[in-house]
């Protein structure tokens, strides 16, 4: 498969990491119900977090749910690896 653009750019890239509070399934959760919905259990969280660089977001996440499923995925290998040892 042909890469659109080059890998060597997301590597290079200093994007901050930070949690975002609006995606946290906490706060999800609170906006279903709010619209009349029956979202599933936060204790139970399942989330895939495209993009989601050495884990700024997902990280945080994932330490104030431990019985949910976090994946992370981002181009570059160089901020997947910072992710692991961050959550190592």
């Amino acid at each position: 498969m042909k890469r659109i653009i080059p890998q060597d750019s997301f590597a290079a890239a200093l994007y901050p990491g930070q949690p975002v509070t609006l995606s946290h399934p906490d706060h999800l959760y609170v906006v279903g119900r709010l619209h009349g919905l029956t979202p599933p259990r936060v204790e139970n969280a399942r989330v895939l977090e495209l993009g989601c660089g050495a884990g700024g977001n997902i990280l945080p996440m994932a330490a104030t749910i431990p019985g949910g499923q976090f994946v992370g995925i981002d181009l570059s290998e160089r901020k997947i690896k910072m992710a692991k040892v961050a959550a190592a």
